[in-house]
């Protein structure tokens, strides 16, 4: 959404912070951040609910490391043929909407209607916001901002107890998760897994 340019707070860390506030006023909840990236607690729920073994936990870096031994291993647990697919894609990263008057005035008018298609399918509200998303996205950077190491730091303050449940839950280190420095994008991450 910050990207898109659909997040009407510039700042990542100041709309993180607003995340309580959002839930309070009826934002839905994609717009949750901090509560959609606690995946301790939503596995250690979700292992109440079903087996362990009916669930399968994929890394992000494991699919960019190793693409094919990782496809391999979802079709083994799925109990499909491996070796089906010959190469893959690139990530689905969108170009970087700058904020200005045109994101601000687009992206009002397409959060005032995502909030309006409560009251019909989301079919509806999907298909039509695409030409407002599309003019949205127009003149986009490709190069996406990251993080400063001390925004970072100030969002894992929120993360570090559920990383620990993760880890727990899991039984494996997620330690790289505690780092101030990002990992890069899907692009650079491929690169260095080349190199």
């Amino acid at each position: 959404l910050w990207v898109d340019g659909l997040e009407p707070i510039p700042d990542f860390v100041d709309a993180w912070h607003a995340e309580d506030s959002r839930v309070a006023a009826g934002w839905a909840p994609f717009w949750h951040y901090r509560r959609l990236g606690r995946y301790g607690e939503q596995l250690a729920d979700l292992f109440g609910l079903v087996e362990r073994e009916r669930v399968f936990v994929l890394r992000y870096w494991q699919l960019v490391s190793h693409p094919d031994e990782t496809l391999n291993r979802v079709a083994r647990f799925l109990g499909i043929a491996e070796d089906q697919i010959a190469t893959i894609p690139p990530d689905n990263a969108r170009p970087f909407v700058e904020p200005g008057v045109r994101t601000s005035v687009l992206g009002r008018v397409i959060r005032g209607g995502a909030a309006a298609a409560r009251y019909a399918p989301p079919q509806v509200w999907r298909q039509a916001s695409k030409p407002l998303v599309r003019l949205l996205q127009q003149g986009g950077h490709s190069q996406r901002p990251k993080l400063a190491p001390d925004q970072r730091t100030a969002l894992l303050g929120d993360c570090l107890d559920d990383i620990a449940l993760l880890e727990r839950t899991l039984g494996e280190s997620f330690d790289d998760w505690r780092s101030a420095a990002g990992r890069g994008s899907f692009a650079e991450r491929t690169r260095t897994a080349q190199s």
